[in-house]
């Protein structure tokens, strides 16, 4: 579909640039810091072609709408039958108890979890 991944950091700007000489067409962050939501406002004219599925405060506040996903049993089906297949695979960065959901919510405002946080019942 021509989705180009980008490393966020210093430089982010320019590698984007790099990737796309002739420009940008959507945008879709999936980090939630301030930098990927400015450089898409910089690099993409249109606001609608932009998503974020991390920053809802700072997008809303642009006018950039949000995707929208119909949460249904179905689907949550579907997608075990994927997990259960090996053809989905989420990446779990850790796994802890309830009693360190606090911590678990720190580290996700962050910003440098990479994949899912679990929280399981205390052992």
């Amino acid at each position: 579909m021509g989705a180009l991944p980008v490393a966020y950091g210093p430089g982010f700007a320019d590698r984007v640039r790099a990737l796309a000489p002739n420009g940008v067409d959507a945008a879709l962050d999936c980090h939630g810091g301030p930098e990927a939501l400015a450089v898409s406002l910089e690099l993409v004219a249109d606001r609608a072609r932009i998503a974020t599925v991390a920053n809802f405060r700072a997008a809303a506040q642009e006018g950039i709408v949000m995707p929208r996903v119909v949460r249904s049993a179905e689907r949550l089906a579907a997608l075990a039958a994927l997990c259960a297949e090996g053809r989905l695979r989420p990446h779990v960065e850790a796994v802890l108890p309830f009693a360190k959901a606090a911590e678990a919510h720190h580290r996700l405002e962050q910003g440098h979890v990479r994949g899912k946080l679990v929280l399981v019942p205390d052992l």
